[in-house]
């Protein structure tokens, strides 16, 4: 039998960790001794090690709940749909990260080609808006634009004064 202090220090959790499993209805309340003392089993350890596995891999606490009461197979098959996601949760932070190194090595990612045949298109969505707003405003602003003059869209633009390309 283990005291919460010695089940809290085996499991990696904290005594305030186990008893909010407690007042959740996660992990049932054990008997006392007679000094008044939580008493854990090995039953008890053993549930308070798949909560804090769960609960590690993300699933809510109301989840949890649910899945205590779960049958072995709807158990396993629930273990199975976290695992994929985790899976997919790893390839997405490791993509994550490297594209952060590539920042950090000062090495921009470059555009996927599909979105690179309409960056002309979208820049020069882009200025019409703010061409508009410049001259719904009276003493209209210049907007500097970082952006060859190749799209007759942005040269057009250029005509009236409203917008500065820049090389």
């Amino acid at each position: 039998m283990l005291t919460i202090g010695q089940l809290a220090r085996y499991v990696g959790v904290s005594t305030k960790t186990i008893r909010v499993y407690h007042d959740k209805g996660l992990l049932a309340e054990p008997e006392r001794d007679a000094s008044g003392y939580r008493r854990y089993g090995a039953g008890q350890a053993i549930e308070l090690i798949k909560i804090r596995t769960l609960a590690e891999a993300g699933v809510p606490l109301a989840r949890i709940r649910g899945l205590g009461s779960a049958a072995d197979a709807e158990f396993r098959q629930a273990l199975h749909q976290l695992d994929t996601d985790l899976s997919r949760r790893i390839h997405g932070l490791r993509a994550t990260r490297k594209r952060l190194r590539q920042l950090a090595d000062g090495h921009l990612p470059t555009l996927p080609a599909e979105v690179e045949s309409h960056s002309d298109d979208v820049c020069a969505l882009i200025l019409v808006r703010w061409v508009a707003e410049a001259r719904s405003r009276p003493g209209a602003w210049s907007v500097k634009v970082a952006f060859g003059e190749s799209d007759a869209a942005i040269s057009s633009l250029t005509a009236g004064g409203m917008v500065m390309l820049m090389p």
